[in-house]
């Protein structure tokens, strides 16, 4: 809570110096002369005539004029304050429903797609024949297509495709709905050098959605060219071809964000994190050779 308050408070600040034309240094620096000269006042008053002469100066000439200052301050700014706060909120509540909606767009055209390529996937495709799923995603709420069991990988080994990356960032966004907002949250991703791209932009997209809008820490992927240590840390346990989902059994959103994953990417769910793990945690561990649907 305090997290998006401070964030909403620094964007209607930043609003509000824009409303001035000026910046924070341009603003403050008025006030910070005219408060160093009363300070210098008094106490050029206190060597000149000594302490009473500055107490009867502060209370007759100095406080005043600094309460009133601060008062016509309030007067004039806190207005204009107050409505960048308003507008700023606004704002950011139209930029999420277009999101949204650009998104729902977005899987109401996939799902049109897959379902005009359904009987495509009701039997195995002949030996040796390529099958492509060209980035179909599944209708809100209805179960991803099942791909026959000897049909090959239907995607080329690398990067997730467009299609992919829709619907991960909503998987992300609707993981982030439906985790326990009070205590701390961690996505860490890693990733051996052979599927290091995939899982750079997997984070990337994790960064994109999760910014400004949730307490999420995203960490990696990385290399290890100089550490080892973390990287027989990050790799042990790894599958080759698939990305093992590390969470705790109990963690909320997990059952969904596994389900839509998976679709895209082979993936196996994994109880086993790491010791002492506190809030939410998510732990995406990419193996070798992993392919895209």
């Amino acid at each position: 809570m305090w997290h998006h308050f401070v964030n909403l408070m620094g964007h209607s600040w930043d609003s509000f110096l824009r409303a001035m034309g000026t910046t924070g240094l341009g603003f403050i620096t008025p006030v910070l002369v005219f408060a160093l000269t009363i300070i210098v006042t008094l106490f050029v008053i206190y060597f000149r005539e000594g302490r009473d002469a500055m107490r009867q100066h502060w209370k007759e000439t100095a406080a005043i004029t600094a309460t009133v200052t601060l008062g016509v301050m309030l007067l004039v700014y806190g207005p204009i304050l107050f409505w960048n706060v308003v507008k700023t909120t606004y704002d950011d509540h139209e930029s999420l429903v277009e999101k949204n909606k650009e998104l729902l767009d977005k899987n109401k055209e996939l799902a049109a797609k897959n379902k005009a390529l359904e009987p495509e996937h009701t039997t195995a495709p002949p030996r040796g024949a390529k099958h492509q799923l060209g980035g179909q995603q599944p209708n809100s709420g209805a179960q991803p297509p099942q791909y026959p069991s000897s049909a090959p990988m239907p995607a080329i080994t690398g990067e997730p495709s467009e299609a992919a990356e829709d619907f991960i960032t909503k998987s992300f966004s609707e993981f982030n709905a439906a985790i326990d907002q009070g205590k701390p949250c961690l996505i860490k991703i890693t990733a051996p050098e052979d599927s290091l791209r995939g899982a750079q932009k997997v984070a990337r997209l994790a960064r994109e959605v999760l910014r400004n809008v949730s307490k999420c820490a995203v960490t990696g992927p990385s290399r290890y060219d100089s550490n080892p240590d973390i990287e027989k840390q990050d790799l042990t346990g790894t599958i080759p071809g698939k990305v093992l989902v590390r969470a705790a059994k109990d963690q909320k959103g997990m059952d969904k964000f596994f389900e839509q994953f998976n679709f895209y990417v082979d993936s196996k769910r994994s109880y086993d994190i790491p010791e002492g793990t506190k809030g939410n945690y998510l732990w995406l561990q990419f193996g070798g050779g992993i392919r895209w649907r």
